[in-house]
């Protein structure tokens, strides 16, 4: 009301999804409920847009975008012209850093730095959309039927299919955006699993789709399986090595002795390495991390620490996903990932 009160201001509408709208953009209430995905919202909103809008952006309620973001979109838009369809920029899950728990935060971090240092070099390889701080052309979006209402991995759906049947190419968008991670294991566990159970389910559409050119098809194919499953079983493979040392270790049957020395020097090298890069890490992202206590920050500066251990558990639910594919048990409903208050 507020914003209606006023001429020249921004529409401000808050709109509830039907539980029996069927998801497809442009699409009908069917009678009966209907399993819900963000993409499903998303095609339900897309009619109550501006008709004179050209850009559309999407972030989550509670993502806190550049305050510029917008300005170097509507540059690009006047530079580049139709050029200029559709753009991905980082985000940074980290703004609830000091509030969750040691697996979270190791996540939190590793996850802005790639967003923020391989993002710009995956762009140019593949047409990776992944996060909510994308902005895309109302033209294209209504071209290639909006989002995929069926896939749990709606912005990586809509990369491939911006390339595959929209013939265009996702550009860099160099303002990032930040947003809460999940604050427990359990949170980042079914987070993940979601994604990992979406980015199978688009690789088995791109595979199913006779509609797009064979080349392209396989072109993403190959990258997805080897930045997929390939990479996600390399990583879990890894991540056992220090817990089966550990362990082994712990019951006698490793002697340290026996390590040469030259891998003793390797591994303290690597830990003070680590110590420094933590600490960096912490210090570039800390303005966009919530402020808290003085203790607080030291109890979770301490839990960086446990890298070790919080390795083992970062790709697993992207191995289970993997499993539940395979045993034809993968999740099919989008879930709310639980937020700090």
């Amino acid at each position: 009301m507020e914003f209606a009160a006023h001429r020249n201001l921004p529409a401000l509408r808050h709109v509830q999804v039907p539980y029996d709208f069927d998801g497809r953009l442009g699409g009908e209430c069917t009678g009966h409920e209907v399993p819900s995905t963000k993409g499903r919202a998303l095609n339900w909103a897309f009619p109550f847009a501006d008709p004179r809008s050209e850009m559309w952006a999407f972030y989550d309620a509670e993502s806190r975008p550049d305050p510029d973001v917008l300005r170097y979109v509507a540059w690009r838009r006047l530079t580049a012209g139709d050029q200029f369809q559709i753009a991905q920029g980082p985000v940074y899950q980290i703004r609830n850093f000091w509030q969750t728990g040691p697996i979270s935060k190791v996540a939190g971090i590793f996850q802005a730095i790639a967003h923020e240092w391989m993002m710009p070099w995956q762009l140019r390889e593949i047409p990776f959309i992944g996060g909510t701080n994308i902005f895309a052309t109302r033209d294209l979006i209504l071209r290639i039927g909006g989002f995929d209402p069926a896939v749990l991995t709606e912005d990586m759906d809509l990369g491939a299919r911006a390339w595959l049947q929209g013939d265009t190419w996702p550009e860099f968008l160099p303002y990032a955006s930040s947003e809460q991670t999940p604050p427990t294991y359990r949170g980042f566990f079914r987070q993940r699993l979601r994604w990992g159970s979406g980015y199978l389910q688009v690789c088995e559409k791109i595979k199913a789709d006779s509609t797009a050119p064979a080349e392209k098809r396989h072109y993403l194919l190959r990258i997805y399986w080897w930045r997929g499953p390939v990479a996600w079983t390399l990583c879990q493979l890894l991540a056992l090595l220090p817990l089966v040392a550990m362990a082994l270790g712990l019951t006698g049957h490793l002697d340290a002795r026996a390590v040469p020395d030259w891998v003793h020097t390797v591994l303290s090298s690597y830990s003070v390495f680590y110590l420094a890069f933590a600490l960096f890490c912490l210090l570039h992202y800390r303005r966009f991390m919530d402020p808290a206590p003085r203790k607080v920050q030291t109890a979770g500066f301490a839990q960086i620490f446990l890298l070790p251990i919080s390795a083992f558990f970062l790709p697993l639910p992207y191995s289970a996903s993997l499993l539940l594919k395979l045993l034809h048990r993968a999740p099919t409903t989008w879930v709310k990932t639980p937020r700090t208050r």
